[in-house]
């Protein structure tokens, strides 16, 4: 009974280690004066966007890293599976962020995102240091 118990406490451990939020090893300058919204997304087979991290919101003239699942460095690994293989930053103002996530696809069809598209060799050159300048 105790083996049993030890054996549970592990695997409990390791699920929540495991399933823990890790900052990316990157970060996203705002270069603004304003506050803005980002989210990172990749692309489907079916030519949709999915998010890929946690996003969030960037002070102006501050910076974020995002936050994902599992391993800091797993959107570097990752970047090639996707369809197109790439990654893409996603801005806009904080307050449309619900709007943004909900209607996602159809704005970036539309080309009403501001967005900007890396590959990992991109991303590599800069280092992973993402700068958006509003333009």
């Amino acid at each position: 009974m105790k083996s049993s118990y030890k054996l549970f406490l592990f695997l409990l451990f390791c699920m929540i280690a495991g399933c823990h939020y890790h900052k990316v090893n990157m970060t996203i300058r705002n270069e603004t004066d304003k506050k803005i919204g980002y989210s990172t997304f990749a692309l489907t087979d079916e030519n949709k966007l999915y998010d890929i991290s946690s996003g969030g919101d960037i002070d102006p003239n501050g910076y974020d890293s995002p936050f994902v699942r599992g391993s800091s460095d797993g959107i570097k690994t990752d970047i090639n599976s996707y369809p197109d293989k790439s990654i893409y930053f996603v801005f806009f103002n904080c307050e449309d962020r619900e709007f943004v996530n909900k209607n996602i696809d159809s704005m970036f069809k539309m080309g009403k995102l501001k967005l900007m598209k890396f590959s990992k060799t991109e991303l590599d050159s800069l280092d992973w240091k993402i700068v958006y300048t509003g333009k």
